[in-house]
């Protein structure tokens, strides 16, 4: 691979991708001009590295790593990938002092922000909010650059105003859709699991994410350009249902123009999506011969209206 596509001039106003998304690791990046943040460090560094450069984004180019709360699919490789390129690390206070955290973060460069505040990375602004999960003191975030926005909402257990609020007028949303409640029920999770997983402090079902989503689209003077279902479980969910609970309820909304709808995966990376290259369809940034969002993945990974 070429010098040229590990070290890209990403776009200046707003792109991002979706690196990794599920039960077992959460990562994504988001880019303005030479500010580029991890949100989330779940994969293993060396998974990270490789996901980076297929997103045409070197790793030593990252320049913090934003952490929505410290359960271990959300921080599993940031001890190993902080260290190793050195980067600033912004948790909720006192999240250091919790779990595996507690272990390791005198090792890291540790920046303090409290939930309900902002704070900003070069030309990227995050906004955090309170949500509800089972985590010390988890966040959302909504990221604003150059009059771009992006919503990160996963690991909800309930929808909450606030929540509503945050994803108003964004230009792309990345939400929870975790699990059908049928498939939840009759899977092979222990009844705890279960009860915890469809409970208040759980995680989102694919039917409350689709009434989220259409809402604050109602509610919104524009609707996001793309929607990409995170955190879709391994056992009690699958892509084709979400993607198709995603455009059902959207075309009960009524509402005239449709976003470009994705599904995250564990497995592979999504594309890195620019948001101010998106008119009639997804079109990436390019970084060298190769375009890293064509007609194919569009078709494997959604992309649908």
């Amino acid at each position: 691979m070429s010098d040229s596509v590990l070290q890209p001039e990403v776009d200046k106003s707003l792109s991002f991708a979706v690196l990794s998304s599920g039960s077992k690791a959460n990562c994504s990046v988001v880019c303005s001009g030479s500010d580029r943040v991890l949100i989330d460090c779940g994969l293993s560094c060396r998974r990270t590295e490789e996901r980076l450069r297929q997103s045409g984004i070197a790793p030593e180019t990252i320049s913090a790593v934003v952490i929505t709360h410290e359960h271990s699919d959300h921080v599993g490789g940031l001890r190993v990938f902080a260290r190793k390129y050195a980067v600033p690390v912004h948790i909720v206070s006192g999240v250091e002092r919790t779990g595996n955290f507690a272990v390791f973060s005198s090792e890291l460069k540790i920046r303090h922000f409290r939930a309900g505040e902002s704070f900003s990375v070069g030309q990227l602004e995050f906004q955090s909010y309170s949500i509800h999960h089972d985590a010390l003191d988890p966040v959302a975030f909504r990221i604003n650059a150059h009059g771009r926005s992006i919503a990160f909402i996963t690991d909800l257990g309930q929808v909450t105003e606030l929540i509503r609020y945050a994803i108003r007028d964004v230009d792309a949303l990345v939400l929870e859709f975790n699990h059908d409640r049928g498939k939840l029920m009759s899977c092979s999770y222990p009844w705890e699991i279960k009860q915890r997983i469809a409970g208040r402090m759980g995680h989102l079902s694919n039917d409350d994410a689709a009434e989220l989503m259409v809402q604050s689209a109602l509610d919104s003077t524009r609707v996001p350009q793309v929607v990409v279902a995170a955190h879709i479980s391994e056992n009690s969910n699958c892509p084709e249902i979400v993607l198709g609970t995603m455009q059902a309820a959207w075309k009960r909304s009524g509402i005239e123009h449709t976003p470009r709808f994705f599904a995250g995966s564990v497995a592979e990376p999504l594309p890195l999506i620019s948001l101010d290259r998106i008119v009639n369809r997804v079109l990436p940034i390019e970084y060298g011969e190769d375009s890293p969002l064509d007609d194919e993945k569009i078709a494997k990974f959604g992309g649908m209206k």
